[in-house]
């Protein structure tokens, strides 16, 4: 930890700022630490701003609340939460082992091991098909590893899925090199366009493959050459089994129809 931020109000709650270790245009993540009991936590700060603002927020703590509560391993630990006038904050649980993608550059996973984290990350996403929700931003950045468990975080892009169809309405939080091609294709995209789970399957599809490639499947040097490379062409498999290839170009499929099930996704990966 390094030399601790000012913060007036977090420390009145016990918390210290000591790492700014991410920030958007509405929140703020910090390495902090718990002067109540001495322990490194995770301090997210997110800057209220309107009545959708405030929507959004009150959404990203019900949806924290209830995966406490349901106690998935896989799902970041929500600690506590205050709110004051302009800002509400999130006391998580600190994971010293960083984000996945920080992870990969130190570890070189075998094939096996590249399933075995898939499996225990599908655990994870098993909690928003209960509860009908899709995460909308799922890449390395947002799953954190706990040692070698895998644990998916960041729910402020989440949303719940409404009616029969389950379609949630995107926006622009998607990640394009992380985005279907179905988000992506100029005769299906639109800026009122519905996406239901599959987008989430194929970007944890695109993670699948990145843990036993150590690479992105798509080759591009820019968004737009990246965005045409996903709805165009056809990745390789050179660093795996015949069994892991075809379970990867079962995923990898440009039709979302054809994806293969979330539910059945852990199954696969066993």
């Amino acid at each position: 930890m390094s030399t601790h931020i000012k913060s007036t109000y977090t420390e009145k709650l016990g918390i210290q700022k000591c790492k700014e270790i991410a920030k958007t245009d509405m929140s703020r993540i910090y390495e902090a630490k718990d002067l109540t009991i001495g322990t490194e936590v995770i301090l997210k700060e997110m800057t209220k701003k309107g009545l959708q603002r405030n929507q959004e927020i009150e959404r990203e703590i019900e949806l924290m609340k209830r995966a406490y509560f349901d106690s998935n391993k896989h799902i970041v630990r929500l600690l506590d939460v205050s709110e004051d006038e302009k800002k509400a904050y999130l006391i998580l649980k600190y994971y010293k082992n960083g984000d996945l993608e920080k992870y990969l550059e130190t570890h070189q996973l075998t094939e096996q091991q590249a399933l075995l984290v898939f499996s225990k990350i599908c655990i994870g996403y098993n909690w928003f098909i209960e509860n009908k929700v899709i995460h909308r931003d799922l890449k390395p950045l947002k799953i954190l590893m706990d040692g070698d468990e895998p644990v998916i975080c960041d729910l402020g892009s989440s949303r719940k899925l409404e009616g029969e169809l389950e379609l949630a309405l995107t926006n622009k939080l998607f990640t394009v090199s992380y985005m279907a091609p179905e988000q992506l294709s100029p005769t299906k995209r639109s800026q009122d366009k519905n996406y239901d789970r599959t987008v989430d399957i194929w970007a944890l599809d695109v993670i699948l493959y990145e843990l036993i490639h150590h690479k992105h499947p798509f080759k591009a040097d820019s968004a737009i050459k990246m965005q045409a490379s996903i709805v165009e062409s056809e990745p390789s498999y050179p660093s795996c089994s015949k069994e892991t290839a075809d379970l990867l170009s079962r995923l990898l499929k440009k039709n979302p129809e054809a994806r293969i099930p979330c539910e059945l996704l852990e199954q696969d990966c066993s």
